[in-house]
């Protein structure tokens, strides 16, 4: 049975129903192109028995009613890579002023990791080996806003969540053991947290330009002082990600990372300086403009303790660095091969060198992941 969702009446008969289901598969279709977040197309929900809810968003005034059965601790929501639907939701939930906890929350994705599978593998993948139930992935670029829906596209959105029950089944049939079972259910809570879902930071988001560390100008004033140069960068990339935000545009159509490592180097300290720069467009209104220089001001203006830093390693400490990865990640290797684990869930390497780069607090040293590692030690 398959039922397009388009007034909140029809919804809030639908929202009552789940809450006593035992278990309720949701995936979310959208449209992310020229907007900072994602335009909410469709919610798809399916629950054992066959039945099948659309939920028209476009037509929907708000999702409300939806909130008491993603924070609900009765049925299971199962999801595939469900950090990213999720987050979505939350937003469009808090645009009615709502604020919910997720609860109860399965996402097949990283089920798969625990199950002798890859934690990286997509629903198409999963489906086809465990299953061997084969989607035709051929409206994964639909105008999920565009109305009427084709019935292609009906069907393709359908297939996402029908399944997810079975193949949840079939991925905890695959872990191997009571233990093992035990360490998923650990990783699942994380999907409670509400934090997990928050937005990027502003105040963090210089450490993602592209080749920040490298200014694309021999300026004697960042090789001289490179922590005034990070500071200034560290407000430019604020700059931007707010005003997106803002306007919901994509931060490179603010200006791109280019842009804003030629703005950190030269330090433009007018409009008109800064708009002097090849790199930053003609069609910039002076306004934004200004606000650069504001933000580039503020860099400035940092006491100069206060300014960020990368750490400098020498050589040396480099390959010491990376010794002391590469023994670490040997050692999650074996443990998770004696126990049918995919590494990817326990820790990446990526993470690795932040937390013994910066110091960070070890996720190894913790919870299930400090288990498991205690296991291969005594093998």
């Amino acid at each position: 049975m398959l039922q397009f969702v388009t007034t909140q009446e029809e919804l809030a008969a639908v929202c009552d129903r789940l809450l006593h289901e035992p278990v309720v598969a949701l995936d979310t279709e959208f449209l992310w192109e020229r907007t900072y977040y994602p335009i909410l197309g469709l919610v798809q929900i399916a629950v054992t028995g066959g039945g099948c809810f659309l939920l028209d968003t476009v037509r929907l005034d708000s999702l409300q009613p939806l909130g008491p059965v993603l924070a609900s601790s009765g049925p299971v929501k199962i999801l595939h890579d469900a950090r990213e639907d999720l987050s979505i939701l939350l937003r469009e939930m808090a645009k009615s002023g709502q604020c919910f906890k997720p609860a109860n929350i399965f996402d097949t994705r990283l089920a798969a990791g625990f199950a002798g599978l890859s934690a990286s593998a997509s629903l198409k993948t999963l489906l086809a080996k465990l299953l061997d139930i084969h989607l035709a992935k051929t409206e994964t670029r639909s105008n999920w806003i565009r109305r009427p829906l084709r019935d292609e596209q009906i069907r393709y959105a359908a297939d996402d969540v029908i399944y997810l029950p079975r193949l949840r089944d079939a991925l905890l049939e695959r872990c191997p053991g009571a233990r093992v079972r035990r360490w998923l259910d650990e990783e699942m809570r994380r999907y409670d947290d509400p934090s997990f879902y928050a937005g990027r930071d502003p105040r963090e988001m210089w450490l993602h330009v592209s080749g920040f560390t490298r200014p694309l100008t021999e300026n004697e004033k960042v090789q001289a002082a490179p922590r005034r140069y990070l500071a200034v960068l560290r407000e430019l990339a604020a700059w931007r990600e707010t005003l997106a935000q803002m306007k919901d545009w994509p931060p490179r159509h603010v200006l791109t990372d280019p842009m804003l490592i030629a703005l950190a180097s030269e330090q433009p300290r007018n409009v008109r300086a800064f708009r002097d720069l090849n790199e930053i467009p003609k069609r910039l209104p002076d306004a934004v403009a200004a606000k650069g220089v504001d933000a580039i001001q503020r860099g400035l203006s940092i006491p100069g303790p206060d300014c960020p830093d990368i750490p400098f390693l020498s050589e040396s400490e480099r390959e010491q660095l990376h010794k002391q990865i590469a023994s670490e990640i040997a050692r999650v290797n074996a443990a998770c091969v004696a126990e049918g684990i995919d590494p990817v869930v326990v820790i990446s390497k990526a993470r690795l060198e932040r937390v013994f780069r910066d110091n960070l607090p070890n996720p190894l040293e913790t919870g299930w992941r400090k288990e498991l590692l205690a296991l291969q030690k005594k093998r």
